[in-house]
């Protein structure tokens, strides 16, 4: 890889950041170039340029002293064991600037079997990854991570011992088994008794012992405890727009899922539900049901992804869904292995969990390989909103797909669109729970109370004024909307969309 002499001077009157770094190397070369050259190599890879020096903010070019000795010296070190293990592949390339000449260095990212690349400093081996525009030497449980993505047997292919059958969460394993069943019977041999199929899928070894994705999929809650303490995924739901961070309560409704992943993926695909826009097309003759909104659509499909691809050797980072006004953003301690513009495209999958992967591929939760991310950004396209922005981090081992919401006009919670009988709009599924448990003549605390909802402000704006401006709710007392003899009760129209939702209204 080259870079030109304009794109050359384009960096240089910019910063430092996680691609680019600069050292003056009039010295010689510089031991700390070892570890940058480690930590790119380590994370996506990257450009270090010698005979520039960093000045008060800005860059300065001051030219190599003697080049050739410079560049040999140093392609003599990156070529050599007793210097880098595994070393990287570095190119090298000289510009003559006004100033001086200049050597640039192009850093590839390392092949997933030869991380973590390590260097030698003060005669001990360390590797470094890049955070920001710095180089941070690995912890141990840093280069873990990078040692177990070498491995060629996966996490979740390894068994373990002591655990069989009896270890697994009896409804998850009927719920997953009846769903590949039903939708690509070919799998299912409904015939076999639970270890023989557990077998046949490669979840289960020869003598009965679970593999890691078997007890993460369906195993009971002590067996998953075991394997992973922290928890497969945080959803958490705000109801502030993300610019103004965490608020002090910290949630406004949450769903901790520490149980396994089956479990995870039923509860959540509920909640999205309730969370993501319903669309109804209301007519003359009454309600007409559509299917899942495209947004929710996505949103499953993101899901899946993230129980699929996570890095479930690492103990201490869970998996989070943080649910804003403005966006809704998933976070996975585990990068891609492939990079998000081949992702973007299609056609590549590579999987640090393969068996969990191909099972919920096999009971059609998830797209085929190499489809999954295509599927969430054409469907949240077609939704009308903006595009999802990816960010991959393959130092830090962090994947983040942020989804967002204010920008087509429309936030969770509320109805666009009049809601008439004559014309067609949107029935979220907030203004749906309202109507559920709204069974005669209630008041708005009892409303709110029936909901598990505690603020107030947001009870109205998302459930109760919308589902009154659409004509789903009236008052009785409609001439004095602040009596304290105030309640609330369906109309017609919000007793017809409640039946069309399957309420028992």
């Amino acid at each position: 890889m080259s870079m030109t002499r304009e794109q050359l001077l384009s960096r240089l009157a910019g910063t430092e950041w996680s691609d680019f770094e600069v050292k003056a190397g009039q010295g010689g070369v510089p031991e700390d170039a070892f570890k940058t050259i480690s930590a790119f190599a380590n994370s996506s890879g990257g450009w270090l340029v010698f005979g520039v020096a960093e000045d008060e903010g800005g860059f300065r070019v001051v030219g190599l002293l003697d080049v050739d000795r410079f560049q040999n010296e140093l392609l003599g070190a990156c070529r050599s064991e007793s210097k880098l293990r595994r070393p990287p592949v570095v190119t090298a390339q000289l510009h003559e600037l006004e100033q001086g000449t200049v050597l640039v260095i192009h850093v590839a990212q390392a092949a997933r079997a030869d991380k973590p690349v390590r260097v030698k400093i003060r005669g001990r081996w360390h590797a470094y990854i890049r955070v920001g525009a710095g180089d941070h030497r690995c912890r141990p449980e840093e280069e873990g991570r990078f040692v177990r993505d070498a491995s060629e047997l996966m996490y979740d292919q390894s068994p373990c011992s002591g655990r069989g059958v009896s270890d697994l969460d009896a409804d998850s394993l009927d719920w997953l088994r009846g769903l590949i069943e039903q939708r690509r019977p070919a799998f299912a041999s409904p015939k076999a008794s639970d270890e023989q199929w557990l077998r046949s899928l490669g979840l289960a070894t020869v003598d009965g012992t679970l593999t890691r994705a078997a007890v993460l999929l369906m195993g009971q809650s002590g067996a998953v405890a075991s394997l992973l303490p922290r928890g497969i995924v945080d959803l958490r739901v705000m109801h502030t727009p993300s610019t103004e961070g965490i608020p002090s309560h910290r949630w406004d409704d949450r769903r901790f899922c520490d149980g396994n992943i089956v479990q995870a993926i039923r509860a959540l695909f509920e909640r999205f539900h309730q969370l993501c826009p319903q669309p109804f097309e209301l007519e003359a003759t009454g309600p007409h049901r559509r299917s899942r909104s495209r947004e929710e659509e996505a949103l499953r499909e993101a899901l899946v992804n993230l129980v699929s691809h996570q890095d479930y050797g690492n103990q201490s980072h869970i998996p989070t869904i943080l649910w804003w006004r403005d966006r809704i953003v998933f976070e996975n301690p585990g990068d891609s292995w492939v990079a998000p513009e081949l992702l973007e495209g299609g056609g590549h999958s590579l999987t640090r969990n393969p068996l969990i992967a191909r099972l919920l591929r096999q009971a059609e939760l998830a797209e085929q390989a190499g489809t999954g991310l295509p599927m969430i950004l054409t469907r949240w396209r077609e939704s009308g909103r903006v595009a999802p922005e990816i960010f991959n981090d393959a130092g830090t081992k962090r994947f983040r797909i942020s989804f967002p919401w204010g920008e087509s006009g429309s936030l969770p919670g509320q109805v666009t669109g009049q809601v008439t009988g004559q014309v067609t709009g949107q029935v979220t599924g907030q203004v749906v729970n309202l109507l559920r448990v709204c069974d005669g003549e209630r008041s708005r605390g009892e409303l709110q109370q029936r909901l598990g909802l505690r603020h107030r402000d947001h009870f109205n704006e998302a459930y109760l004024r919308p589902a009154m401006d659409a004509g789903l709710i009236e008052m009785t007392v409609p001439d004095k909307p602040r009596s304290r003899n105030q309640r609330y009760r369906l109309t017609a129209l919000g007793r017809s969309v409640l039946g069309e939702k399957g309420g028992d209204k």
